[in-house]
C-alpha cells in the first residue's frame, strides 16, 4: 500500500464526504497501569481519600502540570524535574 492509498477497510462517510479510517484493534491490556512499590501511596494521595485543606489545590496543580504533556518522555522529564526540586518544593510547602 503506497502513501496516500485508501485502506481497503476504510468506509466512505457520506455526511462529511471523507473516508472513515479502518478500525485499529485496541490493545488496552498493554495500556493498563502496572502496580509497583509506589502504587498504594500514590492512590492514598488522591484528594478523595487523602486529608488536608490543600489536597484539591495540589491535585489541580498536578493536572495543570500534566495537561500539555502527552508523551511518556515529557512526563518523565516533569517527574525528574520534580525530584530534582524536591527539597526546594518541600521547603516552600512548609513556609
Amino acid at each position: 500500500m503506497a502513501v496516500g492509498d485508501i485502506h481497503p477497510d476504510a468506509k466512505w462517510h457520506d455526511a462529511v464526504g471523507w473516508y472513515m479510517p479502518a478500525p485499529v484493534p485496541a490493545q488496552r491490556s498493554d495500556w493498563s497501569d502496572k502496580d509497583d512499590q509506589f502504587s498504594l501511596r500514590v492512590r492514598a494521595a488522591h484528594p478523595v481519600v487523602s486529608e488536608g485543606e490543600d489536597r484539591h489545590a495540589r491535585y489541580a496543580l498536578a493536572m495543570e502540570l500534566i495537561r500539555s504533556r502527552h508523551s511518556k518522555y515529557a512526563i518523565v522529564d516533569l517527574v525528574n524535574w520534580l525530584l530534582t526540586k524536591w527539597p526546594e518544593l518541600q521547603n516552600e510547602a512548609t513556609r
